[in-house]
């Protein structure tokens, strides 16, 4: 399971967004990039950061306004057989370059993965 927050300069509008189920199928080569897809539709009007593995990565025209924001690498991978533009950073920096992007204008949705324990406590607190 993964949990979406979403972060704009609007105090009021920053908040714990909705909950995106995850397959318990095997996952085929490009499954994040998948699920990083069905979130973005979700939320068009934000900066979509995707949590993978160890960084947090935007694609696309996300990448592109990221990149010159934060000054950071912008770069190209395969994902789906497509030439994809990508940047990216370690997790560990979230806070150094999300305010990057708020102060900027930019409204951010995070996307994490959500640990079996932690998606059990988000559970509980739905229901």
């Amino acid at each position: 399971m993964r949990q979406l927050t979403l972060f704009d300069d609007e105090p009021a509008l920053n908040s714990v967004g909705s909950s995106v189920k995850q397959n318990t199928t095997p996952a085929p080569k490009g499954w994040f990039y998948n699920q990083y897809l069905e979130i973005k539709r979700q939320y068009p009007d934000a900066i979509l950061l995707f949590r993978h593995g160890d960084f947090y990565e935007a694609y696309g025209e996300d990448a592109e306004v990221a990149y010159k924001i934060l000054d950071i690498t912008l770069t190209h991978g395969l994902r789906l057989g497509r030439d994809i533009t990508m940047c990216g950073f370690p997790f560990h920096s979230l806070d150094t370059y999300l305010p990057k992007l708020v102060r900027a204008g930019k409204r951010v949705a995070i996307c994490d993965e959500l640990t079996p324990r932690q998606t059990k406590q988000l559970n509980n607190k739905i229901h």
